[in-house]
């Protein structure tokens, strides 16, 4: 079951909006993104306050890159950065597991809930990091740039553990009836292509693999300008493709010559742009020019290039909505090899 397809179906008329709006439901709890890590509890509140308010087609709830890492330097033993540097903290690393250590229980508690209450309304994603982005921020970029240079079997291991990591972690959140994943991917944009298949694309695929046996659907978010390994993201298998905005450098009507009409486009509207700066008349103007663009391509969901701002102006969000609009068939495109 592909849970983004099915939300399509139910509203044929017009475009699906999953804007990443978790963020500014914090800030309508009037609290920090560093008090919400603080205290758990606010993440299903933050989640709660965009529904209210909002009300996307798929909710989005707060985004922690972090959370994993935060939640390993429990882990006994284990210095987050060592395992870049020596054997022993490979070791240590090996020893790890994500799911009974208590950030992130909270999470899976927390996530639960939300996805039970929101369930007959709309698809709930659950953010994860993907491998490479959990070894390198495990290893450390610098660190890990350099160990992938020097050492890449050492590397290349530490992929292996992070992805080991990472498919317990979504057993345990499949297993709580939280079947929409969102994989986070942010370094892997700064890989060359053939870098990119050999370093995340493998350990990414491995991930949807796994989470499409356990019936769960699979978005892969990556930041920054992703349009050189647009065709290696989509062969991945992941379901969704959530791309970055058009200041990052990624083109959407051209990413989507690149990406089979199976897998979803989700994107790209400037979360640092018009939707921070602009007026509400100049957010709808630039809407209605990435829906006209896209216009041919019905696999898109209308989204953000990445997580809103705490501060984003309530109108320029509620604006943003796509009205109704029946899609037009696209056109088949091969896409092109990486």
């Amino acid at each position: 079951m592909n849970l983004l397809w099915d939300a399509m179906k139910r509203q044929p008329t017009r475009r699906l909006w999953a804007p990443m709006l978790g963020t500014v439901g914090i800030h309508i709890l009037g609290v920090s993104s560093q008090d919400a890590s603080a205290r758990p509890y606010l993440f299903a509140d933050a989640a709660d306050a965009v529904m209210h308010h909002f009300s996307p087609d798929i909710l989005f709830p707060p985004m922690d890159i972090f959370l994993e890492v935060r939640a390993l330097k429990q882990a006994p033993g284990f210095t987050v950065d060592r395992c870049a540097l020596e054997a022993r903290g490979l070791e240590a690393l090996a020893q790890a597991h994500l799911c009974n250590l208590p950030h992130i229980t909270t999470y899976y508690k927390n996530m639960a809930s939300i996805c039970a209450k929101y369930r007959q309304r709309c698809p709930t994603a659950a953010f994860v990091t993907a491998p490479f982005t959990l070894a390198t921020l495990l290893a450390g970029t610098m660190r890990m740039q350099q160990v992938m240079l020097e050492n890449p079997e050492h590397a290349m291991a530490i992929v292996h553990q992070a992805t080991r990591l990472v498919r317990e972690h979504i057993t345990q959140l499949i297993t709580r009836d939280c079947t929409l994943l969102c994989l986070l991917d942010p370094f892997a944009s700064l890989l060359h292509c053939d870098e990119y298949q050999l370093w995340a694309g493998r350990a990414t695929s491995e991930i949807v693999t796994s989470l499409h046996t356990l019936g769960a659907t699979g978005i892969l978010h990556i930041c920054g300008n992703s349009s050189h390994i647009i065709t290696a993201m989509a062969a991945t298998g992941a379901d969704a493709l959530s791309l970055d905005s058009a200041q990052a450098g990624v083109d959407l009507p051209s990413a989507a010559d690149h990406i089979p009409e199976n897998c979803i486009i989700m994107g790209n509207l400037n979360p640092l742009g018009a939707l921070l700066k602009a007026s509400p008349e100049e957010v709808a103007q630039e809407t209605r020019k990435l829906l006209a663009s896209m216009e041919n391509i019905p696999n898109f969901i209308l989204s953000s290039g990445c997580e809103l701002v705490a501060k984003t102006p309530f109108p320029n969000i509620k604006i943003w909505q796509p009205p109704p609009a029946a899609p037009i068939q696209k056109n088949k495109c091969e896409p092109m090899m990486c």
